[in-house]
């Protein structure tokens, strides 16, 4: 009976050790299994991941291969052309704009090796879809090429407040703006020719004024002179000429009026007969014959002597007494 008395505590004192372990062990391998157990079921947040530029590992490398463009002079940002590496004339793709979407989206997850702050990398998203409103829009973009108008940083811009800014709305609203020196079409015409070279990246070198010398423009000034002298003479040569042309005319037909005047009266010899040849050169002239001429005159005598009385010495007979 003794001997078996140590052989049973020894036993209950083996199985409770054992216990305590088993329980030990369990209690510290059941934190972990929750904790894997809620990992599975809550994933976090931060495990969502954007799609990248194909070609492009790390976006550290997606960032070197896109160099952003840089603002003309005067303007803080690119225009759209700039943006999307895109010229005036050219048609409008969103290749390019699904790209730098995906570059420059500001939920896009960070790495230790990117250079850009948060700030500008969603600057340059904003700036991005603004541009992509423009361009895709041929309203909008004839309006942008023609009056600058709809880019101040924004997609819409027409919803854009008095005081927003952009980065053309402090220099619309400069008073030093060469826009606001455009006084004729001549102008206008010069300043959207230097604006359409800024957009495209082109340097148009200004065309100096071409002037005539002095010497050439003394000798064209005389040219002309004896142009217009030589003109006015030959002019008035002709019209001398005309004139003496006409007096001869008349000159001759006056002389051979009078030698045939002079003939004719040369034969008569009385005053009657000159008048009687008068008579018949005026009746002649005038169309009228001699019996017309009688007719007339007495009708004028008619009228000067309605009752005048006419002595008849035809109806007179001589009586023999």
């Amino acid at each position: 009976m003794l001997t078996r008395k140590p052989i049973l505590l020894s036993t209950t004192c083996g199985s409770l050790s054992s216990l305590s372990a088993a329980q030990a062990k369990s209690s510290t391998s059941s934190p972990r299994w929750n904790a894997g157990t809620r990992q599975q079921q809550c994933p976090r947040s931060t495990s969502r991941k954007y799609a990248t530029v194909s070609g492009g590992g790390e976006e550290g490398s997606a960032f070197g291969g896109h160099e952003w463009p840089m603002p003309p002079k005067g303007h803080k940002c690119p225009t759209p052309y700039q943006i999307f590496a895109l010229k005036k004339n050219e048609a409008y793709s969103k290749t390019r704009f699904y790209q730098l979407v995906k570059l420059y989206h500001p939920d896009k997850n960070g790495h230790s090796s990117d250079s850009m702050s948060h700030e500008m990398r969603t600057e340059r998203y904003r700036l991005v879809v603004a541009a992509n409103s423009i361009l895709s829009d041929p309203a909008k973009r004839s309006a942008y090429d023609r009056l600058g108008s709809g880019w101040d940083g924004r997609a819409d811009a027409a919803e854009r407040g008095s005081n927003a800014g952009g980065p053309f709305n402090q220099n619309w609203r400069n008073p030093s703006d060469p826009v606001w020196q455009n006084a004729t079409w001549e102008d206008w015409e010069r300043w959207r020719e230097r604006c359409e070279d800024e957009a495209m990246g082109v340097r148009r070198e200004k065309q100096s004024p071409l002037y005539m010398q002095n010497s050439y423009f003394i000798m064209l000034i005389a040219f002309l002179a004896l142009m217009g002298s030589s003109a006015n003479y030959s002019r008035a040569q002709d019209a001398g000429q005309s004139f003496v042309e006409q007096r001869d005319i008349v000159h001759d037909r006056a002389a051979k009026e009078l030698r045939k005047v002079k003939q004719d009266v040369q034969g008569m010899r009385g005053r009657d007969e000159r008048i009687q040849w008068f008579l018949r050169n005026r009746e002649a002239t005038m169309g009228i014959s001699s019996d017309d001429v009688e007719t007339m005159r007495q009708e004028k005598a008619d009228r000067l002597l309605p009752n005048r009385e006419v002595c008849r010495s035809e109806d007179i007979v001589e009586s023999d007494t």
